[in-house]
């Protein structure tokens, strides 16, 4: 306390200070000092008349020089008195607010208190109370329950009038649902009361029968949906081919038929993204709309093929490109391959493709007999031919030639685009397999020569000789497309001799180097190679090390301790320096024999 009497002491001084910075001033103590009492005097009897007052002794200007405060030290002095004044007025105010709150606060516990008491009195009828609680919840659930059944009619109603809007199909069948989950909703509710069930199953009947439809179709409601929704399907597959098969077919104008039959069956990939997925699953109506539309499509084929002396071979070649593009845009579907070809090998397309080979053989022929005929011309003396013989000769060969290149640009034009480079290819591949030195070494896959190495030893050769000759001639994207091709025939006809020869305990080797040589991680390594050497426990860890050095990404850290720990579990393995038994590859491998010379060499 002695502290803030000093502090207080020393700001009083300095205050002094700033109110009299001028010898001159000192004059007006006594004045000062007057001013002082006279205020604190009125400041007793009443203080806010005090505050007011001096609030407008500040406002004023303050004291002159003559006696007078200054104008900086009154602007301050003002400023502080109004803050003060603001912050009494403020905390009245709060006080008030308090003072109401509590009162508020005081009544709200004496409500408190009276319902407390009025409550003592209600405990002995618990029982009744729950009782009276759980009715009035039943009561609610009826009334929700009541207004969904009255709402059934009402909604079948709308579902009723959307079936006749082919852009309400999703909506119509979400309404249908929901109505189905009512319904039966409903006769599960009722079905304590038989009478009421059937006025359900009436009206719901009634609700969803066609507008053309008959009371005696409510008696089987809920059965047949699924034969009634093929019927209907079927009649409009019936409808949307109608004019390509009984009028397109038989038109001279033979690309309208052609592009009816485009538009048609491009509106499959609608049907499965839109209209089979308002179906459900069980139905499968997609496969059923692609079983309908190929049905028809092969009707159309065989119509077209009963006049194919009327068609051209330009309009022949469309026809099977526009087979192909069908065929691939199901498969792309999600089709099955063998159904997707429905088209091509039903037989429907055969009395076509006979006339137009008929036609290009004949013509063909006629080329060939031209080009012989222009041949012995030119083999006779030019003197005998003569100038304008020779002139027309010339003129012959370069028509020949061009009429040729066209018929190549326009067969190519009505093919699908590689077409005629895919058959060209897939030609290729059929000479090379129906080569008989080569039949002869596949019929040996998985016998003693083939056990012995013989057989692919062979066969690598002889595919090897064959793709040097044809690399010379096709180009480079083709050749791709040609050694795929090769590939693809080989492994089926070795999965054949697998399967019909029951060898596969003879390679199991191939499945295990495989994931060997697919392996991620050291862990991989080690687990596949100990597996591959209980089956081939001479199955050396160079076998590893080379399969590792072949494949990219693999650090050299990580490659040396695959290898190294690979190393350490075949040593293991062996018994007194040598494998516990032969197996029937490794030991016959050509890359690991010569390196074995050689590392034999180097240790000599």
């Amino acid at each position: 306390m002695e502290d803030l009497g000093i502090e207080a002491k020393e700001a009083a001084v300095r205050e002094v200070a700033k109110l009299l910075p001028l010898p001159d001033l000192l004059a007006s103590i006594a004045s000062i000092k007057s001013d002082y009492l006279a205020r604190q005097q009125v400041m007793r009897c009443d203080p806010p008349r005090f505050c007011s007052a001096l609030v407008d002794v500040v406002n004023c200007g303050g004291i002159s020089s003559s006696g007078r405060v200054d104008s900086t030290n009154d602007t301050q002095l003002s400023t502080m008195v109004a803050e003060q004044v603001e912050q009494a007025h403020a905390g009245i105010n709060a006080l008030a607010v308090s003072q109401e709150t509590i009162n508020s606060l005081r009544e709200n516990f004496i409500d408190i208190d009276k319902l407390c008491q009025e409550c003592q009195t209600l405990i002995e009828n618990h029982d009744r109370i729950k009782l009276l609680s759980n009715a009035r919840n039943n009561l609610n659930t009826t009334l929700k329950d009541v207004q969904g059944m009255m709402s059934i009619s009402v909604e079948a109603a709308a579902a009723r009038d959307s079936l006749s809007d082919d852009k309400e199909l999703i909506h119509t069948y979400e309404r249908l649902t929901a109505l189905d989950g009512k319904r039966r909703f409903a006769l599960a509710a009722a079905g304590s009361h038989k009478e009421e069930v059937g006025r359900l199953r009436k009206g719901a009947g009634a609700a969803s029968t066609p507008r053309n439809g008959t009371q005696e179709k409510s008696k089987i409601q809920g059965k047949g949906y699924k034969d009634k929704c093929y019927e209907c399907i079927g009649k409009a597959v019936e409808a949307r081919f109608n004019k390509l098969l009984t009028e397109l077919v038989f038109s001279e104008d033979f690309m309208e038929a052609l592009e009816e039959a485009k538009a048609i069956g491009d509106e499959l990939g609608d049907i499965y993204d839109y209209v089979a997925p308002c179906f459900p699953p069980r139905y499968e109506i997609f496969q059923l709309l692609v079983n309908l539309y190929t049905e028809r499509f092969v009707q159309m084929l065989r119509l077209l093929s009963e006049r194919a002396n009327d068609i051209q071979n330009i309009n022949i070649l469309k026809v099977t490109g526009w087979i192909v593009q069908y065929q691939d845009n199901l498969i792309g579907l999600g089709v099955d391959e063998s159904l997707a070809q429905v088209c091509s090998e039903s037989g429907a397309l055969d009395p076509l493709m006979n006339m137009y080979v008929e036609r290009m053989q004949a013509t063909t022929k006629v080329m060939l007999d031209f080009q012989a005929a222009e041949r012995q011309r030119l083999e006779e003396p030019a003197s005998d031919v003569g100038l304008e013989s020779l002139c027309a000769l010339i003129n012959n060969n370069l028509r020949c030639y061009e009429l040729s290149s066209e018929l190549s640009s326009s067969t190519l034009e009505a093919l699908p685009e590689n077409y005629a480079e895919q058959e060209a290819v897939l030609q290729t591949v059929g000479v090379i397999f129906e080569d008989p030195g080569v039949q002869d070494l596949l019929a040996k896959v998985y016998q003693k020569d083939w056990m012995d190495g013989m057989v692919t030893e062979y066969l690598v050769a002889t595919f090897a000789d064959y793709f040097g000759d044809v690399k010379l001639y096709i180009e480079e994207r083709s050749f791709r497309r040609f050694v795929e091709s090769c590939l693809e025939e080989t492994i089926v006809i070795y999965v054949d001799h697998l399967l019909s020869q029951k060898v596969e305990n003879r390679v199991r080797i191939l499945a295990d180097l495989r994931e060997l040589a697919s392996a991620e991680s050291l862990d991989s390594f080690t687990l596949i190679y100990t597996n591959i050497l209980e089956h081939q426990p001479d199955c050396p860890s160079e076998v590893v090390e080379k399969l590792v050095a072949l494949r990219e990404g693999i650090p050299r850290k990580e490659a040396k301790e695959v290898v190294q720990e690979c190393k350490e579990i075949y040593e293991n393995s062996l018994v007194d320096g040598n494998p516990p038994k032969s197996g029937f590859v490794f030991g016959k491998l050509k890359c690991l024999t010569v390196r074995k010379g050689i590392w034999g060499k180097l240790g000599q």
